[in-house]
């Protein structure tokens, strides 16, 4: 089978954002569909006239490629709702994390309490809980960041997108700060004594502004080596 025609195609779709899994099955049934038709015409004509009779049986790239780009319900929710998984995605899953950190924190806590009858006022207690939080606070965004970041690249999303994403995170960052990491330390100059309040904020746009670099960096080398 012409390599180049099937490449082409496949290139195409994984560009539009069509997942690269179904891709490559379609692939697989293109070419099976192929040796079908070269089989079948092979035995009553040479073989380049053979091969370029199943190659007409398939029909022009951009048409097979164009009917998949019709479907949407092919193409991931990253390229069909960006908005629900860039921006509104990020503070779900924000939301999500501080409710089942706190669950967790708090099981912890009257095991602790109630289970080995530790006092709440125990030192030891409250380093550990109080470094939970503060990795717990850090961590949280960038981490969301990564992903979101590598949901971008794999379905090679426009960079304005996780550049949305790590900003939401940002604004997230600073209000899971201020509603529940200050109130649960007791203080609201939690920040204040730890001094990473600018890591929260600026962790996502750090990951993003990596993120970013290396894409093009890629992109580059892609170039110049196809050049």
């Amino acid at each position: 089978m012409n390599r180049d025609w099937l490449d082409r195609l496949r290139r195409r779709l994984v560009a539009r954002g069509i997942d690269a899994g179904y891709v490559q099955r379609l692939a697989g049934e293109l070419e099976d569909h192929y040796q079908s038709s070269y089989a079948r015409h092979r035995r009553s004509l040479p073989p380049a006239e053979a091969a370029r009779r199943a190659l007409g049986d398939l029909g022009d790239a951009d048409s097979i490629a164009n009917e998949v780009l019709a479907r949407p319900t092919l193409r991931p929710l990253a390229r069909r709702q960006p908005v629900l998984a860039f921006i509104v995605g990020p503070c779900i899953l924000v939301a999500l994390a501080i409710g089942l950190f706190s669950l967790i924190e708090y099981g912890i806590l009257l095991g602790a309490t109630q289970v080995l009858h530790v006092p709440r006022t125990d030192p030891t207690l409250r380093r550990v809980f109080l470094g939970a939080y503060q990795l717990f606070g850090c961590g949280t965004t960038p981490t969301l960041a990564i992903a979101f970041c590598a949901l971008a690249n794999r379905h090679r999303c426009d960079l304005r997108w996780p550049l949305y994403a790590c900003c939401t995170l940002s604004l997230a960052g600073l209000v899971k700060t201020w509603l529940v990491l200050c109130p649960a330390s007791g203080s609201v100059f939690f920040m204040n004594r730890f001094g990473i309040d600018e890591v929260r904020l600026i962790a996502p746009i750090a990951v993003f502004g990596a993120f970013a670099w290396t894409r093009r960096h890629i992109v580059r080398l892609t170039s110049a080596r196809a050049g």
